[in-house]
């Protein structure tokens, strides 16, 4: 769409809160960091803090499992790998620094090591000297023309992120403009590029968590009796929230999410298959291919369910005859040895069930 980002060119990337705007411009900064000389200036976000994205960008882990410390025993082994490669970066987490100030930073970048590609978070945080007759957005245009003539001088590409104003919220249409960017004037009369994220799924996510939240199931164990309830029960409320495809795909999708990661958390999943399950991502253009790709998907989970209950049946039958009627332990292990066999045969009965009424033309209207 840009044809790349091109040299002494100055862009500016807005978006509201949460829709993406640090995420997007790591994913760049770490892509254009294999190959060209890239430096950031983080007046928002601490180094330890955009470290931790980072790493959980190149170990394609959630954030929040990373932040947590709750990660697969091979995670950690390749930590020190990708620690290394996050050493190189350049990044400046100085707050409340001038433009003067990462004008002169960039020039002594490109005579020392070389500098292709500059992050500046956010544009509004960069500190400006004021002048007689300053309104709210000169300072903010003195501070693009020099993050513009600093990418000239430079020879490399400056991009800038900016904030939107909050009244975006209030409109019907929730999509930003040029007019929706904190101090517009200063920055379009600047700006070679500006790009403004936005994600509907979030805002309808959003809308709707504690709808949502209410009925999530909370791990794989009782994924097939909530899927089934959920499938079954709320007729109406289902045929409110699926207003269009994107929005259903979104639904099952962070279902599903919800349910592979309160799983991997407990143990009852192996790293592999968590991951498996998260890059699974539906591209379907019909009502009708949506539905068919995620009754797979959960009918796939409770199958992967049923296997590692097969898989302590039968360790508990192994461990039963190893140590005899006459042991000690020999009682406990039988009670929890039925236990097994019966969330086995409970679990058997539930997906019975979810596949005879997980039928299309008897919940969901019938249009693409």
């Amino acid at each position: 769409m840009t044809t790349g980002w091109h040299r002494k060119d100055f862009s500016v990337v807005g978006a509201r809160t949460s829709m993406g705007k640090t995420v997007f411009v790591i994913e760049m900064f770490l892509r254009l960091s294999n190959g060209y000389k890239c430096a950031m200036f983080s007046l928002e976000m601490s180094k330890q803090q955009l470290y931790f994205r980072m790493m959980s960008n190149l170990m394609q882990v959630n954030f929040e499992l990373f932040r947590t410390g709750r990660l697969a025993p091979n995670h950690y082994q390749n930590m020190q790998k990708y620690k290394d490669e996050l050493k190189k970066l350049y990044i400046d987490a100085t707050r409340a620094v001038s433009a003067d100030y990462i004008a002169d930073e960039m020039r002594r970048l490109k005579r020392t090591q070389g500098l292709d590609f500059v992050v500046v978070d956010y544009l509004q945080d960069v500190k400006e000297q004021g002048e007689i007759n300053d309104n709210g957005g000169s300072a903010l245009a003195r501070v693009c023309r020099k993050l513009r003539a600093a990418a000239k001088e430079c020879d490399c590409h400056v991009m800038g992120l900016s904030q939107v104003v909050r009244g975006v919220e209030d409109r019907k249409d929730k999509r930003p403009g040029n007019a929706d960017l904190s101090g517009s004037t200063g920055i379009e009369t600047n700006a070679d590029v500006i790009a403004l994220l936005y994600r509907d799924i979030t805002i309808r996510i959003v809308r709707n968590k504690t709808f949502w939240k209410s009925i999530l199931p909370s791990s794989v164990t009782e994924n097939a009796e909530r899927w089934n309830c959920i499938m079954t029960e709320p007729h109406s409320v289902s045929l409110n929230y699926a207003e269009d495809n994107e929005q259903l795909i979104a639904r099952y999708q962070d279902m599903l999410i919800r349910q592979v990661e309160a799983a991997y958390q407990k143990g009852e999943m192996e790293p592999d298959t968590y991951l498996n399950f998260l890059s699974r991502v539906c591209e379907a253009n019909t009502r009708g291919e949506i539905y068919d790709h995620f009754e797979g998907l959960f009918n796939e989970l409770v199958q992967y369910h049923e296997n590692r209950l097969r898989e302590n049946i039968i360790k508990g039958a192994e461990y039963l005859e190893q140590i005899g009627p006459a042991h000690q332990k020999y009682e406990l292990a039988m009670s929890k040895y039925n236990k097994l066999c019966s969330q086995l045969y409970e679990n058997k009965e539930r997906r019975r069930l979810v596949q005879r009424r997980m039928r299309i033309t008897e919940l969901f209207p019938k249009q693409a």
